[in-house]
């Protein structure tokens, strides 16, 4: 079975604490005055806000929903433009790299293969390294060899998976702005 991915789906990754919601909100606000952009929102803040663990600590009831809840809101929303907070290569890099182990491995071969679907549609991805110090939340972890860890494992599997990558530096204008040369702005 082929999932249906939309036909402009740009998905914005990183470690957690390096600025992707803001960058996301800010560049469909640009869009927005010459697109039709619809916002994917960043799906393990809604997990927690449910009372779902996420990260290392997500068990296999998170990792279904958050499967669920992704790929419901892909294959549901309409746009010229998708942008998405996160994807699937964030589930699987917070747990199958890093100690969710208690998740049975027929579900993240799932995970594997919906993966693949989703680099095979053409999705592109904006990778959204460290740059500045993290805003401590109470949500996301505060350990910075944890965020270190999740951002080289990030850019290890964008790289093994050959996805096209927009790497953006700098502050939030500086990348909005690379973001939006993708769309002639």
């Amino acid at each position: 079975m082929m999932l249906k991915f939309p036909q402009k789906l740009l998905i914005f990754t990183g470690a957690h604490g390096v600025g992707k919601t803001s960058l996301v909100g800010s560049v469909a606000e640009c869009l927005r005055s010459s697109r039709r952009v619809a916002v994917i929102p960043e799906v393990a803040r809604g997990l927690v806000d449910d009372g779902y663990a996420v990260n290392y600590r997500m068990n296999e009831d998170g990792f279904i929903a958050y499967m669920t809840r992704y790929l419901k809101a892909v294959s549901s929303t309409s746009g010229e433009i998708i942008l998405s907070d996160r994807s699937l290569i964030d589930l699987r890099v917070y747990t199958k790299s890093f100690g969710a182990n208690h998740i049975r491995q027929g579900l993240h071969d799932l995970l594997a293969v919906l993966l693949e679907q989703e680099v095979a549609s053409g999705a592109e991805y904006v990778y959204v390294p460290i740059e500045f110090e993290m805003a401590i939340d109470g949500v996301r972890p505060d350990d910075l060899a944890y965020q270190r860890a999740i951002d080289e494992e990030i850019r290890r599997l964008l790289v093994e998976t050959g996805v096209r990558v927009l790497t953006v530096t700098g502050d939030l204008s500086a990348r909005t702005e690379q973001v939006l040369a993708l769309y002639g702005h």
